[in-house]
């Protein structure tokens, strides 16, 4: 579903991508882990076109999407949550998700008002607060917004940028466990999580990514065993609060 290809990208003078290459097939979810600032998070803007790539090729279902803006990437099947989980704080809870249908024409509207029962099925929580202010929501509920506003475009592939951050550890597994549900009703999934463990407990494959450049990929069960993957990034501060 989505191709990457020797892509480069900087911000101003500092490059902060080097010849990243990576895969995610149709059904997957694939995770990105790394240390911070090793460019997980830039991938994700790349893809979705916030940031430019400086060369190389992505190619999304079967088209070259390089040089996309993100509004076509949206309409195209590109849903990006990001890292902060960016709501709108001043609107409600209702008007947020709105705002994530607002790719989609005015013929849908009927499907667009089931698309928003089905997101507050999913999250009855969002169904209580939805006259609220988004603002004044919990950190997961914030993150439940975050997600279902996604969700509300009808993506084809949803980009996850740490979702679990700043979540309590029992709602962090709680979401995790959201998103394994949203891979077998057939969504694919690109997840870039701060606790590894949990992430490659969860994904079908991962790469490792350090300043810029993929160093290891394989499929989740090969990372987790692998030794330098555990040495460097799944200490028992990571893995304790999923065991």
């Amino acid at each position: 579903m989505l191709r990457l290809t020797s892509i480069d990208a900087s911000y101003g003078r500092v490059q902060a991508l080097r010849g990243i290459s990576l895969h995610v097939g149709e059904g997957e979810i694939v995770t990105l882990i790394g240390a911070n600032g090793a460019g997980k998070s830039t991938t994700l803007e790349v893809i979705s076109g916030l940031i430019r790539a400086g060369s190389g090729t992505i190619a999304f279902d079967d088209q070259d999407v390089t040089s996309w803006r993100p509004g076509r990437l949206v309409r195209a099947g590109i849903a990006h949550v990001p890292e902060g989980r960016e709501i709108f704080g001043s609107l409600t809870v209702e008007d947020n998700l709105m705002l994530g249908s607002y790719s989609r024409p005015r013929s849908e509207r009927e499907q667009i008002a089931s698309d928003l029962q089905a997101q507050y099925e999913r999250f009855p929580r969002l169904h209580e607060r939805r006259r609220q202010l988004a603002g004044s929501l919990s950190g997961g509920e914030q993150q439940m917004l975050a997600l279902a506003r996604g969700l509300m475009s009808r993506p084809k592939l949803l980009m996850l940028d740490e979702p679990s951050l700043g979540l309590a550890p029992i709602i962090a597994q709680q979401f995790l466990a959201e998103v394994q549900k949203l891979r077998e009703e057939g969504l694919t999934v690109l997840l870039v999580e701060q606790n590894a463990r949990a992430a490659l407990r969860i994904a079908d494959r991962g790469y490792v990514v350090e300043t810029g450049r993929i160093v290891l990929e394989g499929t989740a069960r090969d990372l987790l065993d692998n030794p330098e993957v555990q040495r460097a990034y799944l200490g028992r501060a990571y893995g304790e609060i999923w065991e």
